[in-house]
């Protein structure tokens, strides 16, 4: 549920079946436009006396917001005055009802730079939490606190839907204030791919959840269940949870996804800053008859697209909704699953394949065994979770390059080693320590949080990179820093250069100059086999003006290759890009 400013379109009139199927039409893109967006939700805490206690609003969100706008260049949105979102560039940082922390990042095509936009969040978290006490937790459900223990967001909307979803569901609000997931958005070209990618993205759903399922416990205790956040989706809305029964057909178009979203019952409407309930009307009772003389305009529709949440959702994309949260690199080895399975015609039609022997009733108790067994379960073909699983992988591996199938290693190491989903690992590692239920849940979950899971050492030849480096400045003084980036070298931090990248080396010249820039980052970024011009501020105001100026499109660039043979005056060049030692 990422925050985005109102736009001018968003009050263009939308009152026919048509426009809305058009509006999904236009979100189609070629194959080479075609991107990757990556959100992801985490759990705060706030060390008091000792002890972590779940972060509230005031005293927790509100400082750390404010100390990533002071040192980071991030801008804020608003709900009535209170800080509800910040954006920089084309990345979001936004929050849901319980105060989870989400990052949206900014459309890529490639998982490194998903990675770099990770990396880059998490460094600039890690100087916030030393100084407000916090840690963060990546898992699908709180583990420890009662739902009531946690503090709602001040956010108008929710003023409607807290008292609205428990009607629905008697869970609504564990769904809302104590779960977290990784998203993962991806484009189709058309109307038959995007049925066909969300055919697919439903049916190797519950494998993706069991690869991923990261939640056994709730407050405290083993629940028997290994994806206690898929199992309160149960029990929130049927009317916009689960799966699309018509999306496993032949024949899915755009239409009869609008027509799944018109029966859907809306939430509110927004109108000079209001929010007005409109609980009692589905969007084509909106759309026949209004509500009190307003009529459907682009932003309504869009926010109402919002408002389902089945385990794969078409907007003018789609999105993938099934896996717990997880640690950092097992949110890139995801993005990577779903980029090689969906991407290449090929793997996607063997994925489907592999997962079409099971009949739609089949499949719904698939989603079933997958909460509850995780990797453990069998399908009703009697075939392992474990090894559907890892078959899965192998094919979203023939579908990516070297360098994106790479991502993929961690779930060879982390999930297909040990023969266990880090649910079952948890609750291997609850049953051998002793101590109190509490002393058993932090023990098992420990390697869950952030500073834990990002932990890895440098390349054993980043000291000396380092000693060889010679930092290219272009231009210096007290606002501004020009450096001339040389091909190989990672802009950002990675989770495999972490000394040996550009940010290192800029902070070690400015060291040794007796500067020190709080929350150093780039303005701009170039690919890791790009030279070229990266510019920093060294201080708030340059940073904050730099920020502006890139998001604002205000600042022009120029791109020169080099290739061998001739180039036409004019024309597309339809290759993928070549990376690392290719030729």
């Amino acid at each position: 549920m990422s925050t985005s400013k109102p736009k001018p379109s968003d009050l263009d009139p939308f009152d026919s079946r048509e426009q809305l199927v058009e509006h999904m039409r236009l979100g189609s893109k070629t194959e080479d436009e075609r991107g990757l967006g990556v959100e992801h939700e985490k759990f705060g805490f706030r060390i008091v006396e000792g002890e972590l206690r779940p972060l509230d609003y005031a005293d927790g969100i509100v400082p750390l917001l404010e100390g990533f706008i002071e040192k980071f260049g991030w801008e804020p949105d608003t709900d009535d005055g209170a800080i509800i979102a910040l954006h920089r560039g084309e990345d979001v940082i936004s929050l849901e009802p319980g105060c989870q922390l989400e990052l949206a990042g900014g459309v890529v095509q490639r998982i490194d730079e998903i990675e770099e936009q990770l990396f880059t969040h998490f460094s600039e978290l890690a100087e916030l939490d030393e100084e407000n006490d916090l840690r963060w937790l990546t898992m699908g459900m709180r583990p420890i606190g009662h739902v009531d223990d946690v503090s709602w967001l001040p956010k108008r909307r929710y003023t409607i839907m807290r008292p609205y979803l428990p009607t629905r569901g008697a869970r609504a609000h564990e769904m809302m204030k104590l779960t977290a997931t990784i998203q993962v958005n991806l484009d189709y070209m058309d109307e038959e791919d995007a049925a066909s990618m969300l055919e697919c993205a439903q049916r190797i759903s519950p494998i993706v959840s069991a690869l991923n399922a990261n939640s056994p416990f709730v407050n405290g205790s083993l629940t028997g269940l290994m994806s206690n956040r898929c199992a309160v989706w149960l029990e929130t809305d049927p009317d916009r949870t689960g799966y699309l029964a018509k999306a496993f057909e032949p024949g899915f178009t755009f239409g009869d996804y609008v027509d799944y979203l018109l029966d859907i019952p809306m939430f509110f409407i927004q109108r000079d800053g209001a929010y007005i309930d409109a609980t009692k009307l589905r969007f084509k009772d909106f759309m026949e008859r209004g509500l009190l003389g307003h009529r459907p305009t682009r932003g309504d529709w869009e926010t109402h697209m919002s408002t389902a949440f089945p385990e794969a959702r078409l907007k003018r994309y789609l999105e993938v909704r099934g896996a717990d949260c997880v640690p950092p690199a097992q949110m890139l080895a995801t993005s990577a699953l779903y980029k090689g399975l969906l991407y290449d015609l090929d793997v996607r039609k063997q994925a489907l394949e592999l997962m079409r022997e099971l009949d739609t009733a089949q499949h719904l108790e698939l989603h079933h065994t997958a909460l509850k067994d995780a990797l453990a379960g069998e399908d009703a073909l009697g075939r392992p979770l474990l090894e559907l699983g890892k078959e899965l992988v192998r094919l979203a591996r023939t579908g990516l390059d070297d360098e994106d199938g790479g991502y993929l290693d961690t779930f060879e190491e982390a999930i297909f080693a040990p023969g266990m989903s880090l649910a079952e690992q948890q609750v291997a590692r609850y049953h051998a320590t002793d101590g109190s239920p509490i002393q058993k849940v932090s023990a098992a979950i420990a390697r869950m949080w952030v500073h834990e899971s990002m932990e890895s050492p440098a390349p054993a030849h980043a000291s000396a990179r380092l000693e060889d480096a010679h930092l290219d400045v272009l231009y210096q003084d007290e606002h501004l820093l020009a450096v001339n980036k040389p091909a190989g070298l990672a802009v950002h931090p990675g989770l495999d250069h972490e000394e040996e990248n550009l940010v290192v080396w800029v902070r070690r010249f400015l060291a040794a100059s007796d500067l020190e820039v709080e929350g150093l980052a780039p303005a701009n970024r170039l690919d890791k086999e790009a030279s070229g011009i990266v510019l920093f501020g060294l201080n708030p105001e340059a940073k904050t003006a730099l920020g502006k100026l890139f998001a604002e499109h205000k600042v022009d660039k120029a791109y020169w290759i080099i290739t061998s043979g001739r180039l036409r005056d004019k024309g597309v060049i339809n290759r993928a890009l070549k990376r690392g030692d290719e030729t």
